[in-house]
């Protein structure tokens, strides 16, 4: 199970302990960007050297027929929930007492999915909701808070779906950035 803490990317139980030193020794920005056709792009960098992790988040934006926003420009189209995904890839599950579970241990929603289920809960609960889920037996792929978006968009131009899968890659490849949420419905 991937639990990690919003915004040091460290595990849980180190985060407390580390979520200052990060603060101190690193340039921490959440620098929001947007790609053509309103596929929207936001990024969470953590890096010794915000100029050189700026130079390189605008280059895969340019390269792949984007543009850079200013830091913050599309946050209002996403929110920041808490999301917990329970396996059920053996779809052994019954669905209503997965829900009334995810409910009673304090989730705000929940939406089934192709061999999983997501529950959403806020943000501040996702430690506390994943544990009662966890003690009521359920397998856990991931417990953490996100940046859900609020709407999707879907692309049709394959050349568009290409580049924007390829960026993708690349901001998955650099180190700097430990997060990246879109709105493409892929």
């Amino acid at each position: 199970m991937i639990e990690s803490c919003y915004g040091c990317d460290q595990r849980r139980a180190t985060c407390e302990l580390t979520d200052h030193l990060c603060n101190e020794k690193c340039n921490q920005s959440k620098a929001c960007k947007y790609h053509k056709h309103i596929a929207f792009v936001s990024c969470l960098e953590i890096t010794d050297n915000r100029n050189r992790t700026a130079s390189e988040v605008r280059h895969y934006f340019d390269k792949y027929g984007g543009n850079m926003g200013a830091t913050g420009c599309v946050s209002w189209s996403f929110d920041k929930k808490g999301v917990i995904v329970i396996n059920d890839e053996d779809q052994e599950l019954e669905e209503d007492k997965v829900m009334e579970d995810a409910l009673e241990a304090g989730a705000a929603d929940f939406a089934p999915d192709e061999g999983v289920y997501t529950v959403y809960t806020d943000p501040d609960d996702v430690a506390s909701v994943a544990e009662a889920l966890t003690n009521d037996g359920y397998e856990l792929l991931s417990a953490q808070a996100e940046m859900v978006p609020q709407n999707t968009i879907k692309l049709t131009d394959e050349g568009d779906i290409k580049n924007l899968q390829k960026m993708l890659d690349m901001f998955e490849d650099n180190d700097d950035v430990q997060n990246v949420w879109h709105n493409w419905e892929e």
